[in-house]
This record gives C-alpha cells, sequence and structure tokens, in this order.
C-alpha cells in the first residue's frame, strides 16, 4: 500500500485514539491516560531515559522529612500530577520536569536537584527495569519498519497488515534473542527480557527520527547525511550500553562475553536494513 493511499487508515487510527483517551479522562484520575495507555506517552517516557538532565533527590535529606511536602503538595504548588514519589526517583521516566515536587521541598532540606550526567546513564545497568517497558522498546523496532521501509516489495503488502506483522515479527525476534542471551549469559529469561530490549533504545531514537521526519529531511535535502549521522550514533550508543548491560547483568565476564555475540548480531543487522533503506543514497518512490 502506497503512503498516500495510507490517510484515511491513520485517520480511523486517530480517532479511535482519541476516543478512548476522552473515555478514560472521564472514567480515571488525571495522568492515568499519558502514563499508562498513550503510545506517544510511553514512547517520549522512554526517550527521556536517554536524556543528559535528571531530576533527583538526595536520600539523606529524604530520609530525615517527616512531613513529605513532595507527596502531599502545598500552598506553593499541588502534589506530583503523575502521582510519583520524588523522594525515590532514580529513572527520568514519566516524569514530566514540571517542579511541584521541587518548589514543595523546604529551603532548608533543598533535596531535589536537576543535574547534568552521562546521556543514557540510568540504562548502565540499567536501574529500575521494567518487563513490559523494555519489550515495548523492542516491539517498537518493527512500527518504525513499517512506517519509514523504502522497500517495494513491503510496499506491496496491505499496510495494517504490515504494520501488525512487523510488529510481531520483531517482538517474536526480540524473544528468541533474549532466550539465547540467557542461556549464553546465565541470567534468567524475565531477566533478560526485562534488561536487553533498553541495548535498543538510542538506535530506535534514530530510526524513529528517520521513519517519521524523512519528508523533512528530503525537503532540505539531506536524507543520507542525516540518516548516515543518526543511525551512527545510535547504533554506537547502542553497543555501548550492550556492552555495560551484559556486563551488569551477567555473572562473569566469560559468560557476558558469551551473550554479546548474539547482540551484536541483532544491532549489526538493524543498522544495515536501515543504512539501505536511508544512507546509501538510493532513492525508492513509494507514493
Amino acid at each position: 500500500m502506497a503512503r498516500a493511499e495510507c490517510g484515511p487508515v491513520w485517520g480511523i487510527f486517530f480517532l479511535i485514539i482519541f476516543g478512548v483517551a476522552v473515555t478514560v479522562g472521564f472514567l480515571f484520575r488525571r495522568g492515568t491516560w499519558c502514563r499508562f495507555l498513550c503510545p506517544v506517552g510511553a514512547w517520549l517516557a522512554r526517550i527521556t531515559r536517554l536524556a543528559p538532565l535528571g531530576l533527583r533527590p538526595q536520600p539523606a535529606a529524604c530520609s530525615a522529612c517527616t512531613d513529605k511536602p513532595c507527596l502531599k503538595g502545598t500552598e506553593r504548588a499541588g502534589p506530583c500530577p503523575v502521582y510519583l514519589n520524588p523522594s525515590k526517583l532514580e529513572t527520568n521516566r514519566d516524569c514530566l520536569k514540571c517542579w511541584s515536587c521541587v518548589a514543595n521541598c523546604p529551603e532548608e532540606k533543598a533535596s531535589l536537584r536537576l543535574g547534568w550526567r552521562a546521556p543514557g546513564a540510568e540504562l548502565l545497568q540499567p536501574s529500575s527495569p521494567y518487563f513490559w517497558e523494555s519489550l515495548y522498546v523492542a516491539s517498537l523496532m518493527g512500527m518504525y519498519m513499517a512506517v519509514g521501509h523504502r522497500s517495494l516489495a513491503l510496499a506491496e503488502l496491505p499496510f495494517p497488515a504490515l504494520f501488525f506483522g512487523a510488529i510481531g515479527l520483531v517482538t517474536l525476534g526480540f524473544l528468541g534473542l533474549c532466550w539465547v542471551v540467557a542461556r549464553l549469559a546465565g541470567m534468567g529469561l524475565k531477566q533478560a527480557i526485562s534488561t536487553l530490549g533498553y541495548i535498543f533504545l538510542p538506535l530506535e531514537f534514530a530510526t524513529a527520527v528517520i521513519a517519521f521526519g524523512d519528508d523533512a529531511l528530503e525537503f532540505f535535502n539531506i536524507v543520507t547525511p542525516a540518516a548516515s549521522l543518526l543511525l551512527g550514533l545510535g547504533f554506537v550508543w547502542s553497543v555501548v550500553l550492550g556492552v555495560s548491560i551484559l556486563r551488569h547483568q551477567a555473572p562473569s565476564q566469560r559468560r557476558a562475553l558469551a551473550a554479546a555475540a548474539p547482540v551484536a548480531v541483532a544491532l549489526v543487522a538493524l543498522l544495515f536494513v536501515w543504512v539501505g533503506w536511508y544512507a546509501t543514497g538510493v532513492v525508492i518512490d513509494l507514493t
């Protein structure tokens, strides 16, 4: 299906999403849709884990605080709009940077601080790993491939089949990768699924920009250099995360080294697919 023919499909999809959002907003407390159900909110919550800025508390100051105004809210600001516990923040996920907790923190404690750190530092182990979040990150690679592909063969497929089929196949591929890595690294399958998905987040961010920003890149005639830069940075960043995550999750360096091979194959395969589509200078018109 050509891109021009996908307009009605996306229109119906948008109306469904909008209707569900309105319904959830009436039935549940604020923030429920954005935090737990919205696919865009879920994606942004994952991407913020790569951010070089993070709001973190000082544990000593928070443990000595009995009033917990950051939880209850004060006259200066209400409580956290997404119901996080500011005194125990260890991840950027779901934080809206509204600064309500900072305003509510007593001046004599000044526990909550915004600081610089290495981009994606919270994923190096990773901190706060979450089974469904990790699986979601990996599965989205299939969505970007369905939306941003430059393949005449894939363009012949009905878009709904391509969209959900790509997500399903990539998800199954990721689960297979986790099974292999778990065996080689000596870790549980659930542990592998809960942590390995974060390895693909930088490369996924690069492909997301390319897939949804290709029209802008084409307008400025910078598709090839921009895609090369994004894919190169995303790949290297994912490799760094992969090395760190395997080193922290595997019981020994030897196990981590053995498990690195299938992860490297998966990353290189994804890189080659996207390089072939966008960084070789070959233009395929799917409209």
